[in-house]
């Protein structure tokens, strides 16, 4: 089996290995996130350079074919992006952005960053600590916070686990009494992450990860509009479903076929076919 060479991860000065052309959102591994804070209504800094300067990225975003999208695996993300970025690496050609999202809100990012995603954007960024002697990470961000949902899930290849992917909702306002949105991450992390690289700038040690990957995405429903929740709890998503069910010729014909009325359905989905009845 073919090993690959060690390098030295915080070795900003060794020349890598050829690479794809990149904008400057896609530095090589070897850069500095150069990234400092900046009220909502600024842009992001990025690579150490302020995005009010004259950015053409067109040139790299017309270098992907026709049809093109990129819509990788997890295991895709994490063993071809995320490790490659963490272990200084070159990468594929990508759409992933380089930022600290967490200073900013994912209604920003979108707007800054729309040219890279239609539906859906990818990001390396930091995390940094909650607690200076603790591994917990800080969620907060620009106008609000991000809550994680459930428990860590395994990313696997060939039954090996080379990464995790956690579940993240954004929620405007201060925590724990914050509005919740329809935003969602997707946060992956490598299994096996090297140490952290002290030389980088804007290291201190509040840092926890150089690098993790988020996926962010509105949520939407059937219809392409954001989900919302109705005054008794109900998603929009599910009353419309019940709605077209209720009225529907299919449904009559099913509820004859089983031998049930109007009555039934009522106790089974406390709702009557006919909402005036």
């Amino acid at each position: 089996m073919e090993v690959e060479p060690k390098r030295e991860l915080c070795d900003t000065n060794q020349t890598p290995e050829k690479t794809p052309p990149l904008s400057l959102h896609h530095a090589s591994s070897s850069d500095a996130l150069g990234i400092v804070e900046a009220p909502e209504n600024e842009e992001p800094i990025v690579n150490g350079t302020n995005n009010k300067d004259k950015i053409d990225d067109d040139g790299y975003l017309d270098s992907f074919p026709p049809g093109y999208r990129f819509c990788p695996l997890d295991e895709e993300l994490v063993l071809y992006y995320l490790k490659k970025k963490v272990l200084n690496l070159p990468l594929p050609q990508n759409r992933i952005v380089e930022v600290n999202l967490y200073q900013y809100n994912p209604e920003r990012l979108a707007e800054l960053y729309k040219q890279y995603g239609e539906k859906e954007w990818y990001f390396f960024t930091p995390r940094d600590k909650k607690y200076r002697n603790g591994t917990r990470p800080n969620r907060a961000a620009m106008g609000g916070y991000w809550k994680a949902t459930g428990a860590d899930r395994e990313v696997r290849f060939k039954d090996r686990i080379v990464g995790y992917r956690k579940a993240l909702v954004f929620y405007k306002g201060r925590p724990p009494k914050g509005d919740k949105t329809s935003w969602i991450m997707h946060e992956y992390r490598v299994n096996d992450p090297p140490p952290l690289c002290s030389k980088k700038e804007g290291y201190t040690d509040m840092r926890l990860d150089d690098y993790v990957l988020c996926r962010i995405y509105k949520k939407v429903d059937k219809s392409g509009r954001t989900q919302t929740k109705t005054e008794d709890g109900l998603a929009l998503t599910q009353k419309q479903e019940r709605d077209e069910m209720m009225g529907s010729e299919d449904t009559m014909n099913y509820l004859s076929t089983m031998g049930m009325g109007m009555g039934d359905w009522k106790k089974m989905f406390g709702v009557s076919i006919f909402p005036h009845n």
